[in-house]
């Protein structure tokens, strides 16, 4: 009976988990593909990429986390 509730309790942790993280990555894409020109201002702010790949980042990320988040809600 406690491998059981053990097997549940794992099982309703992951799936909350996925659900919360697939959340989270989706709101964050909406906001970014929401406004690409200020996404792409904040990523050039801090100077980590060079300048011809800002703006293929800046507009591929947001869907790559938009997918990544329903991928994890769909299992």
């Amino acid at each position: 009976m406690n491998l059981l509730r053990s097997s549940w309790l794992k099982r309703y942790t992951y799936l909350t988990t996925c659900w919360l993280l697939g959340g989270l990555f989706i709101y964050a894409g909406t906001i970014k593909v929401s406004d690409p020109q200020s996404f792409n201002d904040n990523i050039a702010a801090y100077q980590l990429l060079p300048a011809m790949l800002i703006n293929p980042v800046a507009l591929g990320l947001p869907i790559f986390e938009i997918l990544t988040g329903v991928l994890l809600i769909t299992g």
